[in-house]
């Protein structure tokens, strides 16, 4: 059943900039925090996170510690930086590549604008379902203002061995978005609308084992 999630907060490209640094690691080991306790409250869940903070410039580290998990997807925080000041809002990204050697590539050509190595991946659906209800519950809300789900041609999501979704929370180096982020409101928003996507997509799992 889909139980077993792993949460990984980080700084982001936020990292890059000394001066924000600190606060976006702050901002996603929040949302974080909150989204592992509404998650173990229900009873459903195990999660795990990284004993300590994740490097956005080695995803090597990423990578091994998400495949040394015994979950079923991964939730992946991050911060953006960017010099243009009025940007805003969240991203949700998506992408995979086959781990399995004996993956078949599918039958048609390009798929959803991605060349040919990367049409088939293992959990790209699970994923795009994933990123999918997340957005869902995210736009219900006018607090986020969240874009539809991307497909990114990540060296981290490409290498998972398990469906995940990239969550950017905001940009820090806009005052108005990283006001709006350092709220409690924000955090505990972000982490219940994760979690009832969450939810659902367990619902679901659920329901697609027993039609098999």
């Amino acid at each position: 059943s889909f139980s077993r999630i792993a949460i990984a907060p980080e700084a982001g490209s936020a990292a890059m900039h000394g001066s924000y640094a600190d606060d976006a690691q702050s901002i996603a080991e929040g949302v974080a925090a909150q989204l592992e306790a509404i998650l173990l409250r229900t009873g459903k869940f195990e999660v795990r996170r990284p004993r300590s903070p994740v490097d956005p410039e080695s995803p090597w580290q990423t990578i091994e510690w998400a495949n040394s998990q015994p979950c079923d997807a991964l939730i992946q925080l991050c911060i953006e930086t960017s010099p243009f000041r009025n940007l805003g809002g969240m991203r949700i990204w998506v992408a995979h590549e086959a781990d399995d050697a004996s993956a078949r590539p599918p039958d048609r050509g390009e798929a959803f604008g991605l060349p040919q190595s990367l049409n088939y991946i293992p959990y790209q659906d699970l994923s795009l379902l994933l990123g999918a209800l997340i957005h869902g519950q995210l736009a219900n809300s006018s607090r986020y203002k969240a874009r539809p789900v991307e497909f990114a041609p990540s060296f981290l999501m490409r290498r998972l061995s398990m469906p995940s979704v990239t969550l950017s929370l905001g940009y820090i180096t806009t005052e108005k978005e990283r006001e709006r982020m350092m709220q409690d409101a924000f955090l505990e928003g972000a982490a219940q609308a994760i979690a009832k996507a969450l939810v659902e997509m367990r619902n679901r799992s659920q329901e697609m084992a027993y039609a098999r």
